[in-house]
């Protein structure tokens, strides 16, 4: 069965990320501070918790760019490393 998303829920999405990105310090501060959340178990991997906020952002740090991986609400368990 095909999962599929409403331009709607799309829209809840983009506005979920636009929240933490306008919101969130931390994540700005990524730009000139990348290794500034501990590295997990998985190589590469770091995982940043949020204070105001109930997410973790998981990122790779690649040449000169920030790749944000996943966000994850902080109830939810840390994600298995085949996910990154």
């Amino acid at each position: 069965m095909k999962i599929r998303y409403t331009p709607r829920a799309r829209d809840d999405l983009a506005g979920i990320y636009s929240y933490l990105d306008q919101r969130s310090p931390a994540i700005r501060l990524l730009a000139d501070f990348p290794f500034i959340a501990p590295m997990t178990e998985d190589p590469g991997v770091y995982e940043l918790s949020m204070i105001r906020h109930p997410y973790r952002v998981y990122y790779r740090v690649e040449a000169d760019e920030v790749r944000i991986v996943h966000v994850r609400h902080a109830s939810r368990e840390r994600p298995e490393s085949n996910e990154f």
